[in-house]
């Protein structure tokens, strides 16, 4: 029951630098774009 709630924390954890990581990447796409 230990290996539930960290595995709940890493499900919601490592999503988070990804999405914000792709918006800033999507973010620097869309910057060339307007150039």
């Amino acid at each position: 029951m230990t290996n539930t709630p960290i595995h709940a924390i890493d499900e919601i954890t490592i999503p988070l630098p990804a999405t914000g990581l792709s918006l800033f990447f999507t973010a620097g796409i869309a910057a060339r774009a307007w150039e």
